[in-house]
């Protein structure tokens, strides 16, 4: 008797499935789920059945239940149309990119032209670094799919792995062609552009994402490297704070926020990004560095030797943290401490920019005269070919040789200030009846230039020349800047 209804209930399955296809297709997938799991009330191993729910959970977003319900199917019935490729996906979403890889590879071996396998397959290869392999499975899906949007896309991806950036660059190109407004791939072509230092092409590829309203928070991150790396500052900052608004605690965002707002002279706020920056990470020696130089512009050098100190002891090895805690010591005239510090800066790196003369002329501050003369001679050969070996001001004290020091102030000008079309030409001018005499200086107070210069400046020829002075030092308002106004 109960043999009989047992027969009974499997014969009802062919039309159980069917219905349950048609629910399915139909979008009830509730309704489908109760027949599918009608059908495995009578039996379990029913491989369609299993399949399809498998199917369900995966559109709920249950890929571990898909996984194993897939897996229990292809095991009893692997000719199951498109259960390998669903199984690879849902194998894809649990990060089992090996399984995956293996399930997309049983779908090629019997539909040698399935698109969709040759993608997802390169998408699993790519997620586990096999960038070569991931190459060739998208350059098959290319072949078989030439106007493959994603194909294209995820080809570039996988270049820019292998670090083949005009290769990935030119993908891009094909994919943006295909799809103009897709923003991720403006997006991914701008990551590569940077990375060849394509920076104004970078730029333009981040803006172009941007206006595509691309819902990703890292493409302000990397606009704002790339503004930064191009030295605009208040765009790396506006881009620092849309990324930071979505991600508050993104730690090196927050600190390249504090270097760009450092570099527009917007000390206050550089120095409070460095120190949220400590409490979001506490063991980052290149904050606590940051910190010091913030403190030091404030004069408050107790307080950056303390900062400096902290990066060297979380980080023995960084020589720029010895650098600038040797140029505070040296401030405070702890001259033999600022020279181990510097030594120590040597010993760690090569050619530190600018350190060589530095030390050289602490060194003569403490009256160290050894060995001087072949120093001194190391350092202009250093600057004769062009390296940056010191500041031109440090200079002045180590040699009186006018083209060497001609020589160390070209390249200190061309690394710090170099040539920029911001402003655009300067104009030409109709020739005036006095000559124009500009003074350009950061010491319009009470300091020694000032008190070599003021009578300078009171006794030119005012019929003849017009005086200009120009001031990007602080205003103190002193009796010496006030002299100077009224020169």
């Amino acid at each position: 008797m109960a043999r009989g209804k047992e027969t009974k209930a499997e014969s009802q399955i062919p039309q159980l499935l069917q219905q349950g296809v048609a629910l399915h297709q139909a979008g009830r997938l509730s309704d489908a789920e109760k027949l599918y799991r009608n059908v495995l009330a009578s039996n379990p191993n029913q491989a369609d059945a299993l399949y399809l729910l498998g199917v369900i959970a995966a559109q709920a977003k249950n890929p571990s239940i898909a996984a194993d319900l897939i897996g229990k199917a292809v095991a009893l019935k692997p000719d199951i149309a498109g259960a390998f490729l669903n199984y690879g996906l849902v194998l894809n979403e649990l990060g089992q990119y090996e399984a995956a890889v293996a399930s997309y590879d049983k779908v090629l071996s019997r539909e040698p032209a399935s698109v969709e396998a040759y993608m997802n397959r390169g998408i699993a290869l790519a997620a586990m670094n096999q960038n070569d392999a991931a190459l060739d499975s998208f350059d098959h899906a290319i072949r078989l799919s030439p106007q493959n949007f994603h194909g294209h896309n995820n080809r570039g991806n996988a270049l820019s792995a292998l670090n083949q950036f005009e290769k990935s660059i030119a993908s891009y190109d094909t994919a943006i062609r295909l799809k103009p407004d897709a923003a991720e791939a403006h997006f991914n072509r701008g990551i590569a552009q940077k990375s060849i230092a394509q920076l104004e092409l970078a730029l333009k590829s981040f803006d172009t994402a941007i206006s595509l309203n691309f819902n990703n928070a890292e493409v302000h991150y990397m606009h704002g490297l790339t503004s930064f790396e191009l030295g605009k500052y208040e765009n790396a900052v506006i881009a620092f704070d849309k990324f930071i608004d979505r991600q508050p605690n993104h730690a090196k965002a927050r600190h390249e926020r504090g270097i760009a707002l450092f570099h527009l002279r917007r000390y206050g706020a550089a120095l409070a990004d460095f120190e949220q920056v400590v409490k979001i990470e506490p063991d980052n020696s290149e904050a606590y560095n940051s910190l010091g130089l913030a403190f030091a512009i404030f004069n408050d050098l107790q307080s950056a030797l303390d900062n400096y100190n902290e990066a060297i002891r979380l980080n023995a090895e960084f020589a720029e943290a010895y650098i600038n805690r040797g140029n505070t010591l040296k401030n405070l005239q702890r001259y033999e401490a600022a020279i181990s510090d510097y030594e120590k800066a040597l010993s760690l790196q090569p050619n530190p920019d600018f350190l060589y003369g530095n030390w050289l002329h602490t060194k003569m501050l403490t009256c160290d005269w050894r060995d001087f003369a072949r120093l001194e001679r190391e350092l202009a050969a250093k600057i004769e070919q062009g390296e940056k070996a010191a500041t031109p001001f440090a200079l002045l004290a180590v040699t009186d040789a006018p083209a060497i020091q001609r020589r160390a102030a070209e390249i200190w000008i061309a690394d710090k200030h170099p040539p920029t079309m911001d402003l655009g030409s300067i104009p030409k001018r109709t020739q005036r009846d006095k000559i124009r005499v500009g003074y350009f200086s950061g010491d319009y107070y009470n300091h020694a230039v000032m008190a070599l210069m003021v009578e300078l400046l009171e006794r030119h020829d005012k019929e003849n020349f017009e005086i200009v002075a120009l001031s990007f030092g602080p205003d103190r308002s002193d009796e010496m800047r006030q002299r100077v106004m009224l020169a």
